[in-house]
């Protein structure tokens, strides 16, 4: 007797991959269908994107998450939904429902199996139909109970093509980077570069771990600029705060002589200090967009390795490919050449020259 498969640990499926960041409801396969910002690959049920898409307007969505634009074509059901996320989404609705709605009768009847050759759930009655009719009499239909004893195998299967819907998915063509059947090798990609399914997904899975591998040497990089930043904030709030306190020193012993220009050093210290942090504080909000892309990339493409199959992960590859190379180029804004601390501390001099009291400032005391 051979050993039972292993099971999918539920626990283990993050609430956060499974449920919508905007309602915090758990995504289902109905009115929150998880779908697919593709420039950031962040995640929203459809109810979330229509309110989104109705407040901006313009034909387009910020993404709530790290605010990158995404422009819409139509209503946000026109946005794939997210292959591996959808799985996962049906799968633990049947493990904590133990029920699945009825896919081919309109009243939506509880299921009480699944065709995987079809990959619909079917009522009593509609699994009756299913057995006696000539084309699908031959297909291998089995309880809600059995899907969740063999889950990885269940759900891995009944992907068809667009174009054949009685086709399954048997190739990927290499000339249009898109999946295909049987027939569309000798119609719609007649003499193409053809893979097999296995081959192509390992491929571009390798390739996505190269890049994976690139953006995670930027990401260090833009770490480590980030905590450079931080620390050039302080020293140019410390450094204003001291230029401050020497300025108003000296005003004080000079009482007549620089009580004139003792406001307009102040100001000037304070304007070129904001406009030092203002540019510091736009570079890391710059850096953690880039941050935030690569982040959500990484967590997306660890989900899909572990959970997805190989259809989920040729579907996904473009999206993942174009959001890894934008996180591998990104470097952020760069600030140099806007001025140093020393100038904050330093600029007031030269005024002091021109009144003819650079000697007594000579004297003044740090």
């Amino acid at each position: 007797m051979s050993e039972p498969q292993e099971k999918v640990d539920i626990s283990a499926l993050k609430d956060t991959f499974l449920e919508c960041p905007v309602c915090v409801e758990h995504f289902n396969q109905t009115d929150r269908r998880p779908r697919l910002l593709h420039s950031c690959l962040h995640a929203f049920c459809t109810q979330c994107l229509q309110q989104l898409l109705d407040k901006e307007g313009k034909g387009q969505i910020t993404c709530p998450l790290c605010r990158q634009v995404h422009k819409i074509p139509g209503e946000p059901g026109t946005l794939p939904v997210d292959p591996v996320r959808a799985k996962l989404v049906d799968f633990v609705q049947i493990k904590n429902e133990g029920k699945a709605p009825c896919t081919d009768c309109p009243a939506g009847s509880p299921a009480e199996s699944r065709c995987q050759e079809c990959s619909v759930y079917l009522c009593k009655e509609c699994a009756y139909v299913h057995r006696r009719h000539r084309l699908t009499h031959d297909h291998p239909v089995i309880s809600l109970s059995g899907v969740l004893e063999q889950p990885l195998n269940t759900f891995a299967q009944g992907h068809f093509c667009t174009h054949h819907p009685k086709h399954q998915l048997e190739f990927f063509c290499a000339s249009d980077e898109t999946l295909c059947c049987l027939s569309c090798t000798v119609v719609e990609h007649k003499g193409h570069d053809f893979q097999k399914l296995d081959e192509a997904a390992k491929k571009r899975q390798t390739e996505l771990e190269a890049s994976m591998l690139a953006v995670n040497v930027n990401v260090q990089q833009l770490r480590q600029r980030r905590l450079s930043e931080e620390r050039r904030q302080t020293a140019i709030a410390e450094a204003q705060a001291k230029a401050k306190s020497d300025v108003n020193t000296h005003f004080t012993r000079l009482i007549r002589i620089i009580n004139e220009r003792k406001s307009h050093l102040v100001r000037d210290i304070d304007e070129r200090s904001s406009t030092m942090l203002s540019l510091s504080k736009k570079e890391v909000e710059a850096i953690d967009q880039t941050l935030a892309v690569a982040e959500s990339t990484e967590t997306y493409f660890t989900q899909a390795k572990e959970k997805a199959g190989v259809v989920e992960i040729l579907q996904m590859y473009p999206a993942i490919k174009r959001s890894l190379d934008a996180a591998a180029d990104g470097q952020g804004r760069s600030t140099n050449g806007t001025g140093s601390c020393d100038d904050i501390y330093s600029h007031k001099w030269k005024y002091c020259r021109k009144i003819g009291i650079r000697s007594r400032l000579r004297e003044r005391v740090y």
